[in-house]
């Protein structure tokens, strides 16, 4: 019986009672009587079914593992190194949509580059980005793109003494890209049929230099300074003028 306890029904309804009423010979028998009409008028019969609660317990049951599931992905993702954390990332979140790809998705502008820096892409030489992504064109400006195939690429800037800059890009843009991008400037000018192009912040600026290769830069630029004002006639140059030379 204890295996089907929780499976039996309880129904609780009025009570007929009974009446002893003799007859002809004098003998008494019992008459039942039904509910009276306040008891006719009562609620339909309960029915306490135990087996009703347990689709509730296993739906609480449930929804407790896949929170303690999620809690552990959460726990395992944070555990990871950071590197194949973005890997990770990058495999389980969706790309941004690219139903309508958009011209110029694939190309890239630079700036904030030294001469002797060098960029590389997927770990083998790049694009020269010594000079300006800026040239003249029949007299106007226009941008020295480079394009990357479709897909995921590691890109390494390294101009020492200025931080090695690592990151990834994707064509078309994703979620999980990394690389640093110009956002505050109008440069659409140069590239106007193609408005998805981006432009890379390579980041080779003084103020990422270490505080020792920052003041020896400025101490380089001042002896500079002082040594060419020394080789012109006296009183040539003043302080806070500005010069236009022959050119």
């Amino acid at each position: 019986m204890s295996e089907h306890l929780d499976d039996f029904d309880v129904e609780v309804s009025a009570l007929a009672t009974t009446s002893a009423t003799p007859d002809a010979e004098g003998q008494e028998h019992g008459t039942l009587i039904p509910p009276d009409d306040a008891t006719a008028d009562a609620p339909p019969a309960r029915r306490i079914s135990l087996a009703a609660r347990r689709p509730q317990a296993q739906r609480l049951l449930r929804a407790g593992s896949a929170i303690t599931l999620l809690a552990v992905l959460i726990t395992a993702v944070l555990l990871l190194p950071t590197s194949n954390r973005e890997a990770f990332l990058r495999l389980v979140t969706p790309p941004f949509p690219t139903a309508t790809p958009q011209p110029g998705n694939d190309a890239f502008l630079w700036e904030h580059t030294v001469p002797w820096g060098q960029l590389f892409i997927d770990g083998k030489p790049g694009p020269d980005v010594s000079g300006s992504a800026v040239r003249q064109s029949d007299g106007l400006p226009e941008g020295a793109v480079f394009h990357l195939a479709r897909g995921h690429h590691t890109i390494e800037y390294r101009a020492a003494p200025f931080p090695t800059l690592k990151c990834v890009l994707t064509v078309p843009v994703e979620r999980g890209d990394t690389c640093p991008l110009e956002r505050t400037g109008d440069f659409s000018f140069l590239t106007p049929t193609a408005p998805a192009t981006r432009l890379l912040d390579l980041q080779a600026t003084v103020d990422r230099l270490p505080k020792a290769q920052a003041d020896a830069l400025v101490a380089a630029a001042q002896a500079e300074l002082t040594s060419l004002a020394a080789s012109l006639p006296v009183g040539s140059l003043t302080p806070g003028d500005h010069y236009l030379d022959g050119a």
